[in-house]
């Protein structure tokens, strides 16, 4: 079908790392729908029940599917009926040097609710995200807005509901254990911070300054005084060190100068005790 309408569209592009923005009110074209504060609600109801949307793109050219003067290509057709946000990615094709619009909303059977958009500076063989918000599903009284075309850095992808590419920030895997990344996401083009004093051990391994230090794995893995217990390691850590055989295995345990409760040391003439 031949109906077209208007529509707010944001355009986010970039060929290399970084999203950019730009707003695409120039030549924007409308049919069956009125438009109130950026949104798009249908005039004129189908007799089709499901939300069947699509995505065309437009050539001045005869080359693909005929269309008057021109051609278009059908490069996304799917079936929604969910309210709230809706997206699909969709890779652009080669042949865009006679790219003349794009066509994209509700699929009818006796009349089509189409949204017609230019947009110049797309990059072929590239992946973009088409996002926007279905307010009303009913026929005669369908409504979205807050649609959008993105084009997002490598490793970034647009969350629905989002206005900017964003990334997960994953652990960062230390030996023994991990470090929590600040935040959870981090948008475009910013980039995962971690902490080092967040530092998270393993089991197995207690945390001495900003490493994962292994305990002894002699089946022994700590001395008991009383209600004290100092933990036994698998390598020296610091000097001097209070060396424990085991299972024919050492273990080695830290120690601090000076007398404490527990277990001390005379070393030299000097007195360590003991510590975690």
């Amino acid at each position: 079908m031949r109906r077209i309408l208007i529509l707010w569209l944001w355009l986010i592009v970039s060929p290399v790392c970084a999203a950019s923005v730009e707003n695409l009110m120039e030549n924007l074209r409308f049919y069956n729908a009125t438009i109130t504060d950026g949104v798009v609600t249908q005039i004129t109801a189908d007799s089709m029940t499901d939300m069947k949307w699509k995505l065309q793109i437009f050539y001045n050219n005869n080359k693909h599917q005929p269309f008057g003067d021109m051609s278009y290509d059908g490069i996304v057709m799917f079936v929604d009926n969910r309210l709230g946000f809706i997206s699909f990615t969709v890779t652009m094709p080669d042949d865009l040097e006679d790219l003349a619009y794009f066509r994209f909303g509700l699929n009818g059977k006796e009349i089509d609710t189409l949204v017609v958009f230019d947009i110049k500076n797309v990059v072929p063989n590239t992946t973009y995200t088409l996002q926007w918000r279905v307010l009303n599903n009913t026929q005669g009284l369908v409504s979205w807005d807050d649609m959008r075309l993105v084009h997002c850095g490598a490793g970034y992808t647009l969350e629905l509901g989002d206005t900017n590419c964003s990334r997960p920030c994953e652990n960062q895997t230390v030996v023994g254990g991990h470090i929590p990344a600040d935040i959870a996401r981090v948008y475009e083009p910013g980039i995962c911070t971690y902490t080092p004093s967040n530092l998270v051990c393993d089991d197995g391994y207690k945390k001495i300054d900003a490493a994962c230090e292994r305990l002894c794995a002699a089946e022994i893995s700590s001395l008991h005084f009383g209600n004290n217990s100092i933990p036994l390691y698998d390598r020296k850590i610091g000097t001097p060190v209070l060396c424990v055989q085991y299972n024919g295995k050492i273990c080695y345990g830290r120690l601090a100068l000076g007398k404490n409760t527990g277990l001390n040391v005379e070393l030299n003439g000097a007195v360590y005790h003991l510590i975690d």
